[in-house]
């Protein structure tokens, strides 16, 4: 693995990694039980919710780095900053109106609501209540 963000054994996620990830993801196994297949969608759930954070992570990276340099290359302050929301929509697939959505959202949460961010990119934003469904006097609760 190359630089990039952590993972459980220290070394950095790339690009490629995640890539990797994803061709194995469609091999999920399919032939269980349904105990598994909620466990599957919990943790599936669990992962978007640490992809969104990453996204975010990225996308403030990404935006401090070319504001930096367009700094550094003597840009006027009003005009810095041009340009990120083209090369986010880009790589997301989405206008750049909407990556600018997403960019504005991205740096509030990490200027403003770190802790949330840091919740979300543990998955520990929300609990998991889980039970029988309608009339099921007893649900419970996974953290």
């Amino acid at each position: 693995m190359g630089k990039g963000a952590q993972v459980g054994d220290g070394e950095a996620v790339t690009a490629s990694d995640l890539r990797g990830f994803l061709d194995a993801l469609a091999g999920l196994a399919a032939d269980v039980d349904d105990a598994e297949r909620v466990e599957q969608l919990a943790a599936l759930e669990d992962l978007q919710a640490a992809c969104v954070a990453a996204q975010a992570r990225v996308m403030v990276g990404l935006s401090d780095s070319q504001v930096g340099a367009q700094a550094a290359a003597g840009l006027v302050v009003r005009q810095r900053g041009r340009g990120v929301p083209e090369q986010v929509g880009l790589a997301c697939r989405i206008s750049p109106q909407a990556a600018a959505v997403r960019l504005g959202r991205a740096r509030a949460w990490s200027t403003q609501l770190p802790f949330t961010l840091r919740a979300l990119g543990a998955a520990a934003a929300r609990p998991v209540v889980q039970g029988g469904g309608r009339g099921d006097p007893s649900p419970h609760v996974r953290a």
